[in-house]
């Protein structure tokens, strides 16, 4: 298992019984929880320091639910690595309105940091949870592996 907790938010990352891995993030809010779930998703294969060196990449997503955005969000870190040969080392995002979000992937290619395990093959649908718990939002996400 992997716990990073900070003031707003944190995330955790620990294997499931039968395969897969699964993060959990929570935050403040939305934006928060979403840059929670990446920076765990990509804890489950990379470490992805601050201290790497870093590229600016424009993101803006949207979709028509809050698990979907979720799930976007996390297949274009996927595509970044698989495609592009580059690790999402921190993100920004912020909600421009209800179910749209624009904000920075801060990337490095991947020799520069350290794979710790193999890329993701996708987001389980059927696992995936996004939504407020009183004040805080929540996420929790089965990656295949």
């Amino acid at each position: 298992m992997n716990d990073q907790v900070g003031c707003d938010g944190g995330h955790r990352t620990f294997t499931q019984d039968g395969g897969g891995v699964v993060v959990e993030g929570w935050a403040t809010s939305r934006g928060g929880c979403l840059e929670e779930l990446v920076r765990g998703f990509v804890s489950t294969f990379a470490d992805a320091r601050s201290d790497v060196g870093s590229d600016e990449l424009p993101v803006q997503l949207g979709a028509r639910c809050d698990e979907d955005v979720v799930a976007v969000l996390l297949d274009d870190v996927c595509s970044l690595l698989d495609v592009d040969g580059l690790v999402v080392v921190d993100v920004a995002l912020d909600e421009e309105q209800h179910d749209c979000f624009a904000g920075t992937f801060f990337v490095a290619p991947a020799e520069a940091v350290v794979l710790t395990g193999t890329g993701a093959r996708g987001v389980s649908g059927s696992d995936l949870q996004f939504a407020p718990d009183g004040a805080v939002w929540r996420g929790h996400v089965h990656i295949n592996t």
